[in-house]
């Protein structure tokens, strides 16, 4: 698992190399949620950090997208990826958005800075 070039990670969080160096160490850190691009699927998936205690999980190849405290947090992302790929392209397409897309326009959507 590693954060992709262009991660979104929460300001609350210090640290987020370190965050997941112990996930993919497989220890228990509460209170995490990883955003990450399924390519088989092409969807977003929210996956807390407890699933890294499991060695299936930790097995996993996951380029990171976004990194955030609370599971409202992750829904918040993907909420306002959703919002800026059907602003930008008329169509729903995540990665395109996350990849095209600059951290400032991402998060001042996501912190409400837009209204």
């Amino acid at each position: 698992m590693k954060l992709s070039p262009n991660c979104f990670v929460d300001e609350d969080i210090k640290h987020p190399d370190k965050v997941i160096d112990k996930l993919n160490r497989g220890k228990l850190i509460k209170g995490y949620y990883l955003v990450n691009f399924n390519d088989n699927t092409k969807r977003l998936e929210i996956i807390s950090s407890r699933m890294f205690l499991q060695k299936y999980f930790r097995e996993q190849e996951y380029d990171v997208k976004a990194l955030l405290k609370t599971q409202d947090d992750a829904f918040e992302y993907v909420r306002c990826i959703s919002e800026i790929s059907y602003r930008k392209y008329n169509e729903f397409d995540a990665l395109k958005t996350i990849e095209n897309t600059v951290q400032a326009e991402i998060k001042a959507q996501f912190y409400g800075e837009n209204e």
